[in-house]
Order: structure tokens, then C-alpha cells, then sequence
């Protein structure tokens, strides 16, 4: 059997080999076709893939940045009211202590001007009792 088709193929001679040709040039634009479509899916299966990581990694640096935007914000508002705190802790002693050192102060000058009126009071004392005593030895010795 594969003799006698040996025999009918040489006896066709070249028109065999021109279908043979031409099938392998269809076969081959055919293949060329597949490829490049297949080239074109891959080469756009990438590019959205390529899209896709950078929104993904434009999206994560963004929340990074807002995050330590709120960060910022957070500590910055910490601070202020600590700073607040600390000023108003300052104001309150300040006024407390003036407070004492006025009370202190008009205490001080309260005992000074009693000590003073005391002073007064005890000459002015001592002045009447000495004229009383004087005015009642002269009365004896008459």
C-alpha cells in the first residue's frame, strides 16, 4: 500500500510539492495570525495589569500620606492643648502665688501700722498716765 501511494505522489511530481508549499505558507500566515493575536492579548493583559498595580500603589501612598496627615494633626492639637494646659497651670500659680504675697504683704503692713498705732496708743498712754501721776503728787503735797 504505502508503495503504490509512493508511486502515485512521484508521478504527480511537482504538484505535490506546490500544495505542499502552499499549505505550509497558509498554515504559517495562519500560525503568524495566532501568534500575534496572542502577542497583542498578552501585551494588553500587561499593560492593564501594569495600570492596575499603579493605582494600587498611587492608592496606598495616598492613604499613607493621609494617615500621617491625621498623625500630624492629632500630635499638633496634643500639643497645643498640653501647651494650653500648661499655660493655664502657670497663669493659676502665678495668680495664686500673687494673691499669697499680697495677703502676705497687706498683712505685714497691717501688724506694721498696728505695731505703729499700738507705739502711738502706748506714749500717748504712758504721757497721760505720767501727767495723772504728777497732777496726783502735787495734790498730795499741798
Amino acid at each position: 500500500r504505502r508503495r503504490q501511494l509512493e508511486e502515485q505522489y512521484s508521478a504527480m511530481g511537482g504538484i505535490r510539492n506546490e500544495a505542499a508549499v502552499e499549505i505550509q505558507r497558509v498554515a504559517r500566515k495562519f500560525l503568524k495570525r495566532i501568534h500575534d493575536n496572542y502577542n497583542a492579548a498578552r501585551q494588553e493583559y500587561l499593560e492593564e495589569a501594569t495600570l492596575t498595580l499603579q493605582l494600587a500603589w498611587r492608592s496606598y501612598v495616598a492613604r499613607c500620606r493621609y494617615y500621617n496627615a491625621r498623625k500630624e494633626n492629632y500630635l499638633r492639637q496634643v500639643s497645643e492643648r498640653e501647651e494650653s494646659a500648661q499655660v493655664d497651670a502657670a497663669t493659676r500659680i502665678q495668680s495664686v502665688l500673687k494673691g499669697m504675697l499680697i495677703r502676705h504683704g497687706v498683712y505685714r503692713e497691717k501688724r506694721a501700722k498696728r505695731s505703729k498705732d499700738n507705739a502711738a496708743s502706748t506714749s500717748i498712754q504712758l504721757a497721760w498716765k505720767s501727767k495723772r501721776s504728777r497732777e496726783e503728787l502735787q495734790k498730795r503735797k499741798e
